[in-house]
């Protein structure tokens, strides 16, 4: 009986403090999507009028050339809505933004997240996805530049 026991009992158990963060995360990351929702590559291709039959090629396109970012929902990749213009169009901050961010430290979802938290390095902490499409957007990308800096001793 033990030997069974021992046999199911997983190597590592989460802490609670882990598990809290997980919890936290993926609440964040719902609330994300939820208050300022996403489409799906089919979708963006539907509202360029897209012809092409491979309906993910122009989102594909803007996300290899750095200009919008998906995070996985399930089994497929999304693009939160925050990115893109009335016109469904990328809004070019966001390019610069991603260029600026330390994107090969960060997953998928710490980029969304990042955009989607409170920012100490803007106007009253807002999110930098709150900025985007304003006269202060600039400011994101500054804000974006500080998490390469070094810490200061």
């Amino acid at each position: 009986m033990n030997v069974l026991a021992d046999s199911l009992t997983p190597d590592e158990i989460p802490q609670p403090i882990e598990l809290l963060q997980a919890r936290r995360n993926a609440a964040m990351r719902r609330e994300m999507l939820t208050t300022y929702g996403y489409w799906s590559a089919e979708e963006l291709a539907d509202m360029h009028g897209s012809k092409a039959k491979n309906r993910h090629a122009l989102a594909s396109r803007w996300a290899r050339e750095g200009r919008v970012f998906t995070v996985p929902l399930g089994a497929r990749n999304v693009f939160p809505a925050f990115q893109f213009d009335p016109d469904a169009e990328p809004y070019p901050v966001v390019a610069d933004t991603l260029a600026a961010l330390p994107r090969d430290e960060m997953s998928t979802w710490g980029v969304g997240l990042w955009f989607y938290a409170n920012n100490g390095w803007l106007p009253g902490e807002a999110r930098p996805a709150e900025l985007i499409g304003t006269r202060e957007q600039e400011l994101i990308v500054i804000a974006a530049r500080r998490l390469s800096e070094p810490e200061p001793l």
